[in-house]
């Protein structure tokens, strides 16, 4: 509960009311269910802004009901399903799963920041089936404080890159996944620690770092030829890393860490998993996964077998 304090010099509460909201889900004009979520802050000073108290009431339509056809497959954004394995059992977030690690401002938060606390659903967008998002938050460093910002405890606080890093995560491959866990789909954890751990270069004053935090989400479709169905194969997550030099002292630069989430269809064979036995042979892999490729070459066509004893070239007679 909250906590006022009080002395002749300042005023403090720890744990005030930030924001109430209340959730009302529908399917068909029917209400199919009601939630509540409350979120506080860690601790408000009275003198130093004013407080501010939001209560909002949203509505959900309820996209993952199965449609009058019996599909049981995903249907384009609805709530991708997402939970953590604990105890046997399967922890899913009644509002979907969201990207975490900003405030209002789009200023990154950490775990021991205050800003944390202001952390709220109507910032975080869900993750839709087949919706492709870019969530993006910015740091400023000082010249002073480079150094630590180039170290591996700063970075594993940042939650916008923490969002996916739990190997207790699985994805649904269907909507309606029960507790079996054949329903469901592990994360597969795709990077080495190095990858997420800063690299500081003491002689030019620069050091590298993980700014994208990105996850695919590899789906086909399955099914008989009269009616297909959305499910998910395989979520693979990783990092991209960047580069900055230090600021100049009495300067500071602006960094912007960015959480993807991206979903690839693919409807050939499973080789997601399966390696090939066969050394030359290069599988078929989704289509948008790579940046578009062009070349170009000249075409010589050599007579066929049948056409030897005839020239292919206009004769000059």
């Amino acid at each position: 509960p909250p906590q006022y304090t009080t002395t002749t010099s300042a005023c403090s509460c720890s744990n005030p009311v930030r924001q109430v909201i209340y959730y009302i889900s529908e399917s068909n004009s029917q209400i199919t269910n009601m939630w509540i979520d409350v979120y506080y802050l860690n601790t408000f000073d009275c003198l130093d802004r004013p407080y501010e108290f939001t209560g909002m009431i949203q509505y959900v339509s309820d996209k993952n009901t199965l449609t009058a056809e019996g599909n049981p497959g995903y249907l384009f954004e609805s709530n991708l399903l997402v939970g953590l394995l604990q105890s046997s059992r399967f922890s899913i977030p009644r509002h979907g799963f969201r990207i975490k690690g900003f405030n209002y401002n789009r200023i990154c938060t950490t775990f021991t920041n205050t800003q944390l606390a202001e952390d709220n659903l109507l910032l975080h967008p869900t993750i839709k089936f087949g919706e492709n998002l870019i969530s993006t938050c910015s740091l400023t460093i000082a010249f002073n404080d480079f150094i630590n910002f180039c170290s591996k405890s700063y970075w594993d606080g940042l939650n916008i890159l923490q969002n996916f890093k739990d190997n207790n995560l699985y994805f649904g491959k269907i909507p309606k996944s029960g507790n079996l866990l054949n329903d469901w789909v592990q994360i597969s954890q795709e990077f080495s620690t190095a990858s997420v751990t800063p690299t500081y270069n003491s002689e030019n004053r620069t050091c590298e770092f993980p700014t994208d935090d990105i996850l695919l989400v590899f789906y086909g479709k399955a099914g008989g030829k009269s009616q297909k169905i959305n499910y998910v194969r395989k979520v693979s997550h990783s990092y991209v890393r960047s580069r900055i030099a230090a600021p100049n002292q009495g300067e500071s630069k602006t960094v912007t860490l960015r959480a993807h989430v991206r979903f690839v269809r693919y409807d050939g064979d499973d080789i997601l998993n399966k390696p090939t036995k066969v050394s030359n042979f290069i599988p078929q892999l989704p289509s948008d996964i790579f940046l578009p490729l062009y070349m170009s070459c000249l075409l010589y066509t050599s007579p066929s077998p049948r056409d030897r004893q005839k020239s292919r070239m206009p004769s000059s007679a």
